[in-house]
């Protein structure tokens, strides 16, 4: 009912706007255009008036890996802290290896890697 509604405000909006402005309507009247956007549109019409086929379990599901995201980041803040660093550093125009130190630096004492180990992990990449 409510689509039906929007669609009568449009039509009368879109001729009273034509009309207002001294247009002839008559000008408007394109039987055959309007057959072209019908039969272009019919097949999705009737996709609109059935509704969405989502029930409640689609749209409880949707912000499930969001919800474990945010979760992850609360508790383990301070991971996210050092990529962040370590990522933003290079847009300042700071060197690869200040970048490193500057993510190093962003995690708490009891976890950071000391100097050594980071140059040991850096120097020579294992591959994948």
């Amino acid at each position: 009912m409510l689509m039906f509604a929007g669609c009568a405000t449009v039509v009368f909006c879109v001729f009273g706007g034509y009309v207002l402005n001294n247009g002839r309507v008559g000008v408007l009247w394109q039987p055959f255009e309007f057959l072209i956007i019908l039969g272009a549109t019919g097949k999705e019409l009737g996709h609109l008036m059935k509704g969405p086929h989502y029930g409640k379990e689609h749209y409880l599901e949707l912000p499930t890996p969001l919800f474990q995201m945010f979760k992850i980041a609360k508790t383990e803040s301070y991971y996210f802290k050092c990529i962040r660093s370590g990522l933003l550093a290079p847009l300042g125009g700071d060197a690869p290896a200040t970048s490193i130190e500057y993510a190093r630096k962003s995690l708490p004492t009891e976890l950071r890697p000391g100097f050594t180990e980071v140059e040991e992990a850096t120097a020579a990449p294992t591959p994948v």
